[in-house]
Formats: structure tokens, C-alpha cells, sequence
């Protein structure tokens, strides 16, 4: 995984890390939880599906994830965290759906996998103010990576996000997760990561 400073968090992004047979089988999984729980939280003009975490998934699509996910704890620590996938849904954004800005607080890190329609739909990431100029507004940057359907990326949790509205006759789908440590662990292990760009 390629690993971004998005200051002062950081960012990783694996390109083409499902294969379509995998992007398939995510949306059936979509199909078959059409008439899930909803989350009502940060989308508008779409639906977002609570669905189970990957422990009834097929195993190597399970597996791939969770070795992503031991990449990102190995970057910021050579002891790996204890973790846990403690919440999962589907993100299905009709046209001119989009994201307000959120983040996942309460977590640590996040990811998206992008499913079906997301090339040029890029999610929109906001860095922390410039602290050049302190005290003029609107001094945030924004970080935008170039996805396609495939990719997946991972954040830590309290990163503020976003997704434009979505173009005429698109119907993307994108799968989100939230990564929790275990509680001895947030209370014992430092996580800093040392400076690197590849993983």
C-alpha cells in the first residue's frame, strides 16, 4: 500500500486491490441488503446498508482485507494491535447523491473500498488549517487521490471527508468500515508511525 502524509494524519491507498470476480460478489452483497437497517448519518440521496462483518465472507475475500488492514497496523507499529472491524455498510449514492462532511470519530482507522462507478468520484479528504495563516478563514487544503472501482483506502478514523454530488446516471457503490483497537491496547501501544512513503 502507498502511504500519503495528509498532514497531520496519514492516508493509504491500494490501487486495484479487488478483482472484479470480488467487485461482483460485493455487489450482491449490495443486492441481497436491499432491505437492510439503514444508517441515517452522512449521505444524502442514497442509501447507506448496515451489513455484517466479513466473518461469514468468502475466505479469500476476507483474508485479502484483513492482510490490507495488518499492513496499515504494521506501518504505525512493529508490535501489531489487537483490532477489531466494529461496523460496516454499504454507501449506494444515486445521481446527485453525495457526502456531507463527517469523519468517524470514536475509531481508529477507516477504509472505503470503491465497488462500482466511483473512476472520477473521488472522496474528498481535509487536512488541518494552514497554520501559515492561522487566522484567515477557509486555509484548510484538500486532499482529492484519483480512485477507481477496485481501490481501496484507509484513514485514520477522525479525518474529515466528503463526496461531491454524483454526475447525471451514476450509481455508485462503495463499502465503508470502521477498524477499533482493543481497549488495552489503545491504552498501551504508541502509534506513531515512522516517515515512509511505500509499504
Amino acid at each position: 500500500m502507498k502511504a500519503t502524509p495528509v498532514f497531520p494524519k496519514w492516508f493509504f491507498h491500494e490501487e486495484n486491490a479487488f478483482t472484479q470476480e470480488e467487485l461482483d460478489w460485493f455487489e450482491d452483497t449490495a443486492d441481497c441488503n436491499k432491505n437492510k437497517k439503514q444508517r441515517k448519518v452522512s449521505l444524502h440521496n442514497g442509501q447507506q446498508k448496515i451489513i455484517e462483518t466479513p466473518d461469514q465472507w468468502p475466505n479469500d475475500i476476507k483474508n485479502k482485507l484483513y492482510a490490507y488492514i495488518d499492513q496499515v497496523c504494521e506501518f504505525y507499529t512493529p508490535e501489531k494491535p489487537v483490532y477489531r472491524i466494529d461496523a460496516m455498510w454499504l454507501n449506494v449514492m444515486d445521481e446527485g447523491g453525495y457526502n456531507v462532511p463527517h469523519n468517524h470519530q470514536g475509531s481508529w482507522i477507516s477504509g472505503i473500498i470503491y465497488v462500482r462507478n466511483c473512476k472520477d468520484i473521488n472522496t474528498v479528504f481535509l487536512t488541518e488549517r494552514n497554520i501559515v495563516t492561522p487566522n484567515k478563514a477557509f486555509q484548510h487544503n484538500v486532499f482529492s487521490p484519483a480512485v477507481k472501482d477496485g481501490d481501496l483506502v484507509i484513514f485514520e478514523s477522525d479525518l474529515w471527508h466528503w463526496v461531491p454530488p454524483i454526475p447525471d446516471n451514476k450509481d455508485r457503490l462503495t463499502l465503508a468500515f470502521n477498524v477499533q483497537l482493543n481497549k488495552y491496547r489503545q491504552e498501551q501501544t504508541i502509534l506513531v508511525p515512522e516517515i515512509k512513503i511505500d509499504i
